[in-house]
Protein backbone atom coordinates (compact mmCIF):
# COMPACT_ATOMS: atom_id res chain seq x y z
CA UNK A 1 0.00 0.00 0.00
CA UNK A 2 2.67 2.62 1.04
CA UNK A 3 4.60 1.94 -2.53
CA UNK A 4 1.52 2.56 -4.48
CA UNK A 5 0.44 5.95 -2.83
CA UNK A 6 4.26 6.42 -2.87
CA UNK A 7 4.53 5.80 -6.70
CA UNK A 8 1.26 7.32 -6.96
CA UNK A 9 2.62 11.01 -5.53
CA UNK A 10 6.28 11.03 -7.02
CA UNK A 11 4.18 10.52 -10.66
CA UNK A 12 2.14 13.28 -10.18
CA UNK A 13 5.06 15.72 -9.34
CA UNK A 14 7.23 14.14 -11.65
CA UNK A 15 4.67 15.10 -14.77
CA UNK A 16 4.54 18.54 -12.75
CA UNK A 17 7.85 18.83 -14.09
CA UNK A 18 8.13 18.02 -16.98
CA UNK A 19 6.49 20.75 -18.05
CA UNK A 20 8.08 23.62 -15.88
CA UNK A 21 9.80 25.25 -18.26
CA UNK A 22 6.95 25.42 -20.14
CA UNK A 23 8.06 23.90 -23.27
CA UNK A 24 3.95 23.07 -24.22
CA UNK A 25 3.44 26.24 -24.98
CA UNK A 26 5.32 28.70 -28.01
CA UNK A 27 7.67 31.08 -27.45
CA UNK A 28 7.92 34.25 -27.82
CA UNK A 29 8.32 34.07 -31.70
CA UNK A 30 5.58 31.70 -31.46
CA UNK A 31 8.26 28.30 -31.69
CA UNK A 32 9.07 25.49 -30.10
CA UNK A 33 11.36 25.64 -26.54
CA UNK A 34 13.40 23.00 -25.16
CA UNK A 35 15.86 23.69 -21.87
CA UNK A 36 19.28 22.21 -22.61
CA UNK A 37 20.80 24.14 -19.53
CA UNK A 38 21.17 27.76 -18.37
CA UNK A 39 18.96 28.78 -21.81
CA UNK A 40 16.76 28.12 -23.90
CA UNK A 41 16.30 27.08 -27.67
CA UNK A 42 13.35 28.34 -29.68
CA UNK A 43 12.66 26.55 -33.07
CA UNK A 44 10.18 28.60 -35.16
CA UNK A 45 9.86 26.94 -38.60
CA UNK A 46 9.58 29.00 -41.59
CA UNK A 47 8.92 25.95 -44.49
CA UNK A 48 9.00 22.39 -44.59
CA UNK A 49 12.63 22.60 -45.08
CA UNK A 50 13.24 25.71 -43.30
CA UNK A 51 13.69 26.88 -39.59
CA UNK A 52 15.04 29.82 -37.50
CA UNK A 53 16.86 28.28 -34.25
CA UNK A 54 16.63 31.20 -31.66
CA UNK A 55 19.05 31.07 -28.16
CA UNK A 56 17.21 32.93 -25.53
CA UNK A 57 18.04 33.46 -21.69
CA UNK A 58 16.62 31.76 -18.75
CA UNK A 59 13.65 33.82 -19.05
CA UNK A 60 13.04 33.18 -22.63
CA UNK A 61 14.24 36.71 -24.02
CA UNK A 62 16.99 38.37 -24.92
CA UNK A 63 18.04 35.95 -28.50
CA UNK A 64 21.56 36.07 -29.36
CA UNK A 65 24.22 34.36 -31.38
CA UNK A 66 27.50 36.53 -29.73
CA UNK A 67 29.84 33.68 -28.72
CA UNK A 68 26.91 31.37 -29.52
CA UNK A 69 26.80 28.16 -31.80
CA UNK A 70 24.58 25.22 -32.60
CA UNK A 71 25.17 21.56 -34.03
CA UNK A 72 22.27 20.44 -35.37
CA UNK A 73 21.40 16.77 -36.78
CA UNK A 74 18.08 15.31 -38.38
CA UNK A 75 17.09 11.68 -38.04
CA UNK A 76 14.56 9.44 -39.48
CA UNK A 77 14.54 5.77 -39.40
CA UNK A 78 17.47 4.83 -41.90
CA UNK A 79 19.52 7.82 -41.95
CA UNK A 80 20.91 10.63 -40.35
CA UNK A 81 21.89 14.21 -41.86
CA UNK A 82 23.99 17.16 -40.76
CA UNK A 83 21.46 20.30 -40.70
CA UNK A 84 23.02 23.36 -42.81
CA UNK A 85 22.43 26.79 -40.02
CA UNK A 86 24.00 30.17 -41.02
CA UNK A 87 23.90 33.13 -38.10
CA UNK A 88 21.97 35.91 -38.60
CA UNK A 89 21.23 38.97 -36.74
CA UNK A 90 19.76 37.44 -33.16
CA UNK A 91 18.70 33.73 -34.68
CA UNK A 92 20.39 30.84 -36.77
CA UNK A 93 18.65 30.07 -39.94
CA UNK A 94 18.59 26.70 -41.09
CA UNK A 95 18.05 24.60 -44.28
CA UNK A 96 17.74 20.79 -44.21
CA UNK A 97 19.61 18.27 -47.23
CA UNK A 98 17.65 17.39 -49.69
CA UNK A 99 15.44 14.27 -48.72
CA UNK A 100 14.34 15.89 -45.31
CA UNK A 101 11.37 18.13 -43.84
CA UNK A 102 10.47 18.69 -41.04
CA UNK A 103 7.46 16.33 -41.27
CA UNK A 104 9.40 13.48 -40.14
CA UNK A 105 12.46 11.62 -37.86
CA UNK A 106 13.93 13.80 -34.71
CA UNK A 107 16.12 17.10 -34.73
CA UNK A 108 19.30 16.64 -32.62
CA UNK A 109 20.05 19.75 -31.37
CA UNK A 110 23.55 20.89 -29.43
CA UNK A 111 24.20 24.41 -28.64
CA UNK A 112 26.34 27.24 -26.75
CA UNK A 113 24.57 30.45 -26.03
CA UNK A 114 27.39 33.04 -25.21
CA UNK A 115 30.15 30.95 -23.98
CA UNK A 116 27.64 28.65 -21.70
CA UNK A 117 27.27 24.81 -23.34
CA UNK A 118 24.17 23.32 -22.86
CA UNK A 119 22.95 19.63 -23.09
CA UNK A 120 21.39 17.75 -26.24
CA UNK A 121 17.77 18.78 -26.87
CA UNK A 122 15.31 16.64 -28.85
CA UNK A 123 12.64 17.77 -31.65
CA UNK A 124 10.25 15.31 -32.53
CA UNK A 125 9.11 15.77 -36.06
CA UNK A 126 6.58 16.72 -37.00
CA UNK A 127 6.40 19.80 -34.19
CA UNK A 128 3.68 19.90 -32.23
CA UNK A 129 2.75 21.62 -28.79
CA UNK A 130 0.46 18.41 -27.73
CA UNK A 131 0.42 17.02 -24.13
CA UNK A 132 4.40 16.23 -24.58
CA UNK A 133 5.37 19.27 -26.29
CA UNK A 134 6.09 17.23 -29.29
CA UNK A 135 9.13 15.94 -27.46
CA UNK A 136 8.15 12.63 -26.97
CA UNK A 137 10.32 9.69 -25.12
CA UNK A 138 12.90 11.65 -23.00
CA UNK A 139 16.29 10.39 -24.52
Amino acid sequence: MKKTVFTLIASLLLSSLVFAHGEEKPGPHGGFIRMPGAFHTELVPDSDVEFKMYLLDVNWQNPSVKDSAVDIKIMNESTSAAVSCKQGVDFFQCQLVKGFTLEKGKLSVKASREKAIGGKVFYNLPLSFDSDGGRGPHE
